[in-house]
């Protein structure tokens, strides 16, 4: 047993080899500190606090957008084994590293699951773990979304496996990693695998039917569907809550009638979803990385065109070094980018050639998914299958930034190249075949590297998106020097991938020529593949990417007037001009934040933020107790304004009225004065029945302690009174639970977002509890099939040890 799992452990232990020497600076203490890393910091540190002082989760928090449910911030699922075990993975090695390994290994068992050998296995997990948008995805702290790429292999393999006669075996390893898959919480990537899941079962299905066996593929696929219902299972609490929650967000409908029909039909609005589409032109990146200039942000050198125009036109050398290590190279069809999906020019030759010489029927599969995924990363640029999917496909419109989809394009890249080897070295593809199909693949994409190489002058202009506005702040020297440089990336990198293609060829036809053993081919590509792809990413995350550990502090150093703030121990909240308001949630790691960042947010308060909190109107910020307001000072430094108009924690109104729809009722917060007057919505009009409010100025009423879920506050009353609470409304599934006196009572939505309630007569203990009944059933649920799916791996994994030992037997 130990001989046969030898070569895969030797394997594995070369992963992680690769993983410490390319993020080798985490051997010295240091860490990626990008700023989708920072972002959650921010966001996390209230519910953070709270859990490390009272070992107890809060499911809503206070310190983005005024307060929203924890569940996409900060949250623990302890029932859910899935849950602890991607914790625990995650937790073995630094992120980064982690990371890449994961990527290695997930490649790596789709490539045993397709019965390839170590070597070949290694090679599928090279193509997958070092495509560029993987790594550029490491660096930019999508550390979600890696996760979610990295299960998607194994769960691809699973399923092929369990098709292929091994029903129990690829059911649980397709189950595992379903269950990890989700608990990864990135919908939108286990989303596109689906969609290539169901393009396999349809091949299946066909090939099935040809061979007459129907039945085999029924067992296959209920067992399947079986093992993802106990998957789906152990993330029932992380599932639901997130479900329930996308109802009342901006990826849910709104109920105003003056927005886009998208967003009424419970979309995102079709501009945003697509506002990062890949060119149809930017594709040919996955063949010369720096087709259209890399990233939006680039390092030149001396010898640059823009250099020597920087030093003829007598800017000083120091200078003209300092200007050309930002520069905006990038000149595609998207808004800015970080890299390009670059696949490998030595994978994209021996993936042509697989197509072209492969017997194997899969490849119909491969190549469908291949040119899908594509169509779906081109987006608005391809815009009538971008409307068909957009307009028909279930949860489509859910989703932005499709560009994303590109991450798992070198999957099916990798499975095909490993089929076209394994059919290659097993003889099952004619050494005529193979010439003729490496001449196809060769003279394809390294005629294409020679063509842009020789003339990438003749095509294209090298003029971004982004240059009518640098116009503005260069000379036109400057720009043609730029451009000047755009082409020469282009060109230096199509040579470079006809360097690799060229030497990947001389692999293949050495071999066919019998020269060369196969192992030695393979070893080959390992190095080519390899050494192409860690020197292209090592151009988006490098050592320079990381910073010591300790340097975190100072992102969140709090500034002067962060301090004089904090000295204020009161409940209140805070805007932060200084920041992106709502594009920035470093505010929220030391105040409660009128703004944030989070792709999420509740729908009625992005209605809020666009209708008046950007307009500024003072009411709508007063009613949400924004006590302090950071501006900036006189010396670039962050001021403090306090707002002595702030309403408060809460406070009684002297009249209010109904209005038909949500249209009428934020339109009337232009011209009510929230603290005297409230405007109420008419499906609330039974909770207030018909209160006469008297005497509403000598009523009193305050916050009296406070924790993230839960508010307390005393009032006192000679009569009836309507109390309108500055705390966010969110009770559309009754999670809000309120009490006076002890006593069970209801509360409603006023003036848009916030929650009021009708106080009766006398002095009262008001309490508000966070109570999110469907997380607390569905926590049940996670633990049932939890044990459900760690018994299931287990007999499973009994019987293949069983059937190992029979046919080891059977062998002596």
């Amino acid at each position: 047993m130990f001989k046969k799992m030898l070569p895969h452990l030797i394997v594995v232990g070369l992963f992680i080899v690769m993983a410490f020497a390319y993020t080798y600076p985490v051997l010295e203490g240091k860490m990626n500190l990008e700023n989708d890393i920072i972002q959650p910091k921010a966001w996390m540190k209230e519910a953070e606090d709270y859990y490390n002082e009272t070992g107890k989760l809060t499911l809503w928090i206070n310190n983005m957008f005024s307060g929203m449910p924890a569940y996409m911030i900060f949250i623990h699922y302890p029932n859910s084994f899935p849950v602890q075990l991607g914790r625990f993975l995650f937790q073995i090695f630094p992120p980064s590293t982690g990371l890449i390994f994961m990527l290695l290994l997930g490649g790596y068992l789709l490539a045993i699951a397709l019965r390839s050998g170590p070597w070949l296995g290694f090679l599928s997990a090279v193509i997958f773990a070092l495509a560029s948008y993987n790594i550029i995805n490491i660096a930019a702290g999508h550390y979600s979304q890696v996760q979610a790429i990295a299960y998607a292999p194994p769960i691809l393999g699973g399923v092929i496996l369990a098709f292929r006669g091994r029903y129990f075996l690829g059911s649980a390893i397709a189950t595992l990693f379903t269950a990890l898959e989700l608990s990864s919480n990135h919908v939108q990537i286990t989303y596109y695998l689906f969609l290539a899941l169901i393009g396999y079962a349809i091949y299946a299905f066909v090939e099935a039917y040809k061979q007459q066996a129907l039945r085999a593929y029924f067992v296959a696929a209920g067992i399947l569907v079986a093992g993802a219902l106990v998957a789906v299972g152990t993330q029932a609490s992380r599932l639901l809550t997130v479900q329930q929650y996308s109802k009342v967000t901006n990826r849910g409908p709104s109920e105003l009638t003056s927005i886009s029909e998208d967003q009424k039909s419970g979309g995102l609005d079709k501009e945003y979803a697509f506002r990062w589409s890949y060119g149809k032109a930017e594709t040919f990146t996955l063949l010369i990385p720096n087709f259209k200039g890399g990233a939006s942000g680039m390092a030149l050198s001396p010898s640059s065109h823009t250099y020597e125009a920087l030093v003829r036109n007598n800017v000083p050398r120091p200078q003209a070094s300092q200007f050309i290590q930002q520069l905006p190279m990038y000149w595609g069809d998207q808004p800015f980018t970080s890299g390009p999906a670059y696949a490998g020019a030595v994978v994209l030759m021996l993936f042509i050639f697989a197509m072209v010489a492969m017997r194997n029927k899969i490849k119909w599969w491969i190549l469908g998914i291949t040119i899908f995924y594509i169509f779906i990363a081109w987006g608005s640029n391809l815009e009538w299958f971008a409307d068909l999917l957009f307009y028909n496909l279930p949860l489509y419109n859910k989703f932005r930034a499709h560009t994303m989809i590109l991450s798992l394009l070198p999957i099916f890249m990798g499975i095909g190249v490993v089929v076209g080897l394994q059919e290659l070295l097993k003889g099952e593809i004619t050494k005529a075949d193979a010439r003729k199909a490496l001449l196809y693949s060769a003279g394809s994409v390294g005629g294409l590297a020679l063509l842009f190489g020789l003339l990438a002058g003749s095509f294209f202009d090298y003029v971004s998106l982004g240059d009518a506005r640098l116009q503005q702040q260069f000379p036109d020297w400057i720009l043609t020097a730029i451009r000047a440089d755009r082409q020469a990336m282009l060109q230096r990198d199509a040579f470079r991938s006809l360097l690799f293609i060229g030497l990947g060829s001389v692999l293949v036809w050495f071999y066919l020529q019998q020269k060369l053993k196969p192992m030695w081919m393979l070893a080959g590509f390992a190095v080519l593949i390899t050494l192409d792809l860690w020197a292209v990413d090592k151009r988006f995350f490098d050592a320079d990417s990381y910073q010591e550990k300790r340097d975190i502090a100072s992102y969140f150093r709090p500034s002067a007037a962060d301090q004089k703030i904090l000295q204020d121990t009161t409940y209140y909240r805070v805007l932060n001009t200084t920041v992106d308001v709502f594009n920035d949630a470093s505010p929220s790691y030391f105040h409660h934040n009128i703004g944030g960042y989070h792709p999420a947010k509740l729908r009625r308060y992005q209605d809020l933020i666009e209708r008046h909190i950007s307009q500024n109107n003072r009411q709508v910020l007063n009613m949400l107790n924004t006590k302090y307001f950071i501006v900036g000072g006189e010396n670039g430094q962050p001021t403090v304004r306090q707002n002595p108009e702030a309403y408060g924690n809460a406070w009684f109104v002297s009249n209010y009225f109904f209005v038909a729809n949500a249209d009428q009722e934020i339109a009337a917060l232009d011209s009510i004065n929230p603290e005297r007057t409230a405007v109420i919505d008419e499906h609330f009009r039974a909770q207030v029945g018909d209160l006469q409010i008297v005497n509403a100025a000598s009523a009193s009423i305050e916050l009296v302690s406070h924790r993230p879920d839960q508010l307390v506050y005393k009032a006192n009353t000679d009569t009836p009174q309507l109390a309108v609470f500055s705390e966010i409304y969110y009770n559309d599934f009754g999670d809000w639970q309120v009490s006076i006196d002890g006593v069970p009572a209801d509360h409603f939505r006023a003036d848009y977002v916030l929650r009021a309630m009708v106080i009766p007569a006398g002095q009262h203990t008001i309490t508000f509890t966070f109570v999110p009944q469907t997380y607390l059933a569905a926590q049940k649920i996670d633990l049932i099939a939890s044990i459900i799916l760690v018994v299931g791996l287990l007999v499973v994994g009994y019987l293949e040890f069983l059937h190992s030992r029979k046919r080891a037997l059977q062998a002596v």
